[in-house]
C-alpha cells in the first residue's frame, strides 16, 4: 500500500526507523509538537494537510496514488475530530493521545493511568521538541521575562505560569526500544527532583506505532473513516465514529464550544 502519514513531530524518530522497514510506501507530512494544547488550531492544521494530500491524490498517476491517510495522533483533546478527506479513508488509532502509542496500546495506557495518578509523561522526543519543565527551560524563560517585564515581575510571572506543576506527583519517562537517549532520561530525573516529584522509567513499546503504518488495522485498535465522511468523537471507549459531510459545519461549531 501507499500511505500518506500525517503525524506529530514527536514521532519522527520512531516512525523514521519503523518506516524504513515497512512493507508499505510511506509519505510523511509533519506537524509541530504541542498543537494538542490548542485543539481548534490542531484541527485546522490537520485539515490543511489532508487537503494537500487530496490535491496530490487527484493529480497523481494511477500507480502513485495513495490508498489511505494515516494519522499519527490519538484523540488529542478532540483536536483530530471534525476533519475529513474528499478522496481517501482516514485511519486513526483508537487512543486518547500519543502516550498510548508510545506505551504500545490503549489498554496499557489506561492501566498505567489508573495506577499512576498525577503523572507528567515524557520521553526523548518530548524532551527534544516540547517545553518540558527543566532548569534550562525556566532559566531561559526567566531571562526573557526579565527583558520584557523587568526583573521584579519576571519571577512572579514565571511562578504563576508554572503553577500547573502542583497538579502532578511524579514524572514517568518512557524509554524507547529504538532510539533512547540516556542524557534525556537524566535531565528528566533532575527536573523531577527540582520540583520535588517522584521519578520512574517504564519501557516503551513501538508495536502500536508499527501496526499503525504496517497494519493490520483491527477494529479494536483502529478506526477507519471513509472518504467524504467526517471523523467525529463517539464519546465512548471506541473514541471515534463518522458523520455525513454535510454535518461538518454544524459539528465544527459544537466542537468549538466543548
Amino acid at each position: 500500500m501507499r500511505l500518506a502519514v500525517i503525524g506529530c513531530k514527536v514521532f519522527t524518530r520512531e516512525l523514521g526507523l519503523i518506516g524504513a522497514d515497512s512493507p508499505n510506501v510511506l509519505s510523511f507530512f509533519w506537524l509541530e509538537q504541542g498543537l494538542h494544547d490548542t485543539p481548534d488550531f490542531l484541527r485546522t492544521q490537520l485539515q490543511a494537510q489532508i487537503d494537500l494530500v487530496d490535491e496530490l491524490q487527484e493529480s497523481a498517476y494511477e500507480h502513485k496514488k495513495f490508498d489511505a491517510i494515516v494519522l499519527a495522533y490519538g484523540l488529542c483533546s478532540n483536536g483530530v475530530t471534525g476533519i475529513s478527506s474528499r478522496t481517501l479513508p482516514l485511519v486513526v488509532p483508537r487512543c486518547d493521545d500519543c502516550v498510548a502509542l508510545f506505551l504500545g496500546s490503549q489498554r496499557r495506557y489506561l492501566e498505567m493511568f489508573a495506577s499512576h495518578k498525577g503523572t507528567f509523561w515524557c520521553n526523548r522526543s518530548w524532551w527534544e521538541l516540547g517545553n518540558v519543565p527543566s532548569a534550562a527551560y525556566y532559566n531561559a524563560k526567566l531571562k526573557s521575562y526579565a527583558e520584557l517585564y523587568g526583573e521584579d515581575n519576571a519571577q512572579y510571572l514565571l511562578d504563576f505560569e508554572n503553577s500547573w506543576i502542583q497538579n502532578y506527583r511524579e514524572f514517568i519517562y518512557i524509554t524507547s526500544p529504538h532510539c533512547d537517549c540516556p542524557q534525556a532520561q537524566e535531565e528528566a530525573q533532575r527536573s523531577a527532583q527540582q520540583f520535588g516529584l517522584g521519578f520512574e522509567t517504564v519501557p516503551g513499546d513501538s508495536s502500536f506505532i508499527r501496526r499503525l503504518v504496517n497494519g493490520p488495522w483491527t477494529d479494536e485498535e483502529f478506526f477507519i473513516c471513509p472518504s467524504g465522511m467526517v471523523l467525529s468523537p463517539s464519546y465512548d471507549e471506541g473514541k471515534f465514529c463518522c458523520t455525513p459531510f454535510e454535518q461538518k459545519a454544524d459539528q465544527s461549531a459544537v466542537l468549538t464550544s466543548v
